[in-house]
């Protein structure tokens, strides 16, 4: 016979199955990283704002 009915086919789609789901995931992992490397490349410069002349941190971080 050359052609298999189809719970032969619904037994090969669910060996696939959690192969798909592995490569999908690799897939979806690798664009995520690289937009956010990409984000990180092209994100604005944040430098930290200077500090008060009495050298005493606003209420965001300690004094220097």
């Amino acid at each position: 016979m050359l052609v298999a009915h189809a719970g032969h086919w619904a037994v090969g789609i669910l060996y696939l199955m959690p192969v798909f789901a592995v490569l999908i995931a690799l897939r979806v992992s690798i664009v995520r990283e690289r937009r956010r490397l990409a984000e990180d490349a092209s994100g604005p410069d944040e430098t930290p704002a200077a500090l008060p002349e009495d050298g005493v941190a606003g209420p965001d971080g300690p004094p220097a």
